[in-house]
């Protein structure tokens, strides 16, 4: 426990004082504002692309159910998959 007390007394003097650690630091420390902020707007970016992707996904399948039910309603009793099989031969 003696040695673990010392080891922490340490720290108040390797941050106080006119030593090199305080210049270094400074550099640390806005070394990793810069890495967290890059980090942190990178993964912006990915989240803003799969939620574009997510809405295209979706803006696809409402076209296409669309495009379904419209395909069937002169037929209400047939099979969508039918008439999804017919849509898909007229986009060829």
């Amino acid at each position: 426990m003696g040695g673990l007390m010392w080891l922490l007394s340490l720290i108040p003097k390797l941050f106080v004082g006119a030593g090199i650690l305080p210049k270094i630091s400074k550099f640390v420390v806005i070394a990793l504002v810069v890495i967290l902020t890059s980090f942190g707007l990178i993964q912006y970016g990915k989240s803003i692309e799969r939620q574009a992707i997510t809405i295209e996904q979706n803006e696809n399948y409402i076209n296409t159910r669309e495009r379904i039910d419209d395909a069937t309603k002169d037929n209400p009793t047939g099979d969508p998959a039918i008439a999804l099989e017919r849509l898909r031969s007229y986009d060829k």
